[in-house]
């Protein structure tokens, strides 16, 4: 991750750049601002690491499913199934917008939490059909917003794999 920290004097694009200010520096005004901006770089490489820990870990789960099912051994791929479903700590789905009176109410959007507190690490999606056809993971720490991490193609590919273990018909 590569924040940048602008300053009427300076631009810091990395924590160590930001260690090698000066401690004259820190002791102005400026320098007061700049370490709370340290502390926030600080928080957001321990959050995108958590992400980043949680996507490792979705990534062994579904090669883990992938690899059972290559080999036509219902045994393990049962296995790879309930580690996954037993990694998520809550799995939330809501509907789509209906009109009033509707009997039925289709999901549409489902959420995965992998991990609370700071930071917390989730999965969001939609679903199309009760699949999931978009999936997207988050991570967000205390008094942030939830802030997208950054994929490959072949991590989102895993990650709808991932999603699609979980029943998402209400």
């Amino acid at each position: 991750m590569n924040t940048t920290i602008e300053a009427p004097d300076m631009t810091i694009t990395s924590l160590e750049q930001a260690r090698a200010i000066p401690e004259s520096y820190w002791e102005s005004e400026a320098g007061k601002l700049r370490d709370a901006q340290i502390v926030r770089l600080e928080r957001d490489r321990n959050a995108t690491s958590e992400a980043r820990a949680q996507l490792d870990s979705i990534l062994s789960l579904v090669k883990a499913l992938r690899d059972a099912r290559e080999n036509d051994d219902e045994t393990a791929m049962d296995k790879a199934r309930e580690a996954i479903l037993e990694d998520a700590l809550e799995v939330l789905v809501r509907s789509d917008w209906v009109a009033p009176g509707a009997e039925d109410f289709p999901v549409a959007e489902f959420s995965i939490l992998l991990a609370t507190g700071g930071p917390a690490c989730r999965i969001i999606g939609t679903l199309e059909r009760g699949e999931p056809s978009f999936v997207r993971m988050e991570w967000q720490d205390w008094g942030t917003p939830w802030i997208p991490v950054s994929m490959t193609d072949d991590e989102e590919a895993a990650m709808l794999e991932y999603a699609g273990q979980f029943c998402w018909e209400c």
